[in-house]
């Protein structure tokens, strides 16, 4: 007699408890299916800002490429790190040739 007064008395603002609302195996499933749902939209999330924006991947998927060592040569270079004949010289052991 409780049970029917409660479930008579359903406040309107929760659809899934009047009468004649879903029971059993197909309520269970169903939030099941919204919990992987909303676990699913968490995880890309958090792979989204945390992976793509955290640097560890580029946008495209990739890894971000590394810097050849002429790169960081020249980098160096353009800095103020090294002189002019380090340059050269460094340039030179890696097979880039001498600047004219």
């Amino acid at each position: 007699m409780l049970n029917t007064m409660l479930v008579s008395q359903a406040p309107w603002w929760c659809p899934m408890c009047g009468p004649g609302a879903p029971r059993g195996w197909g309520m269970m499933m169903f939030s099941m299916l919204i919990w992987l749902l909303v676990v699913a939209v968490v995880a890309v999330l958090v792979w989204r800002f945390a992976v793509v924006r955290g640097g560890l991947l580029s946008p495209g998927g990739r890894p971000p490429r590394e810097p050849s060592a002429r790169e960081i040569v020249e980098s160096r270079y353009a800095r103020g790190e090294i002189d002019r004949e380090t340059y050269l010289r460094m340039r030179e052991d890696l097979g880039g040739g001498a600047q004219r």
